[in-house]
């Protein structure tokens, strides 16, 4: 969650700069951006490689998950204390 908040600012931070420019080009051709991007990018990967072990560890604590999409997942499990939230992956 912090990396992920941390590349999430990061990115604002870059955005900020980039919408008072409205030549795309310009925008585009600002020293370090790409590499910027391509950092924020690998980050991300790492990120989503975590939050599919973490996953993938849910799923094997309780089997009846394992067919149950990532996002469902994440969804049951970000609403856990909300049964009604819940239930419709459930029924």
């Amino acid at each position: 969650t912090k990396r992920f908040e941390e590349i999430d600012s990061d990115f604002r931070e870059l955005m900020k700069g980039a919408v008072l420019e409205v030549n795309c080009v310009k925008v585009c051709s600002v020293e370090g951006r790409c590499e910027a991007l391509k950092g924020m990018r690998e980050k991300l990967e790492m990120c989503q490689k975590s939050l599919h072990e973490y996953l993938d560890i849910k799923k094997k604590i309780f089997p009846r998950f394992y067919f149950v999409s990532s996002v469902a997942l994440l969804d049951m499990l970000a609403n856990g204390t909300n049964p009604p939230k819940i239930m419709p992956y459930l029924g």
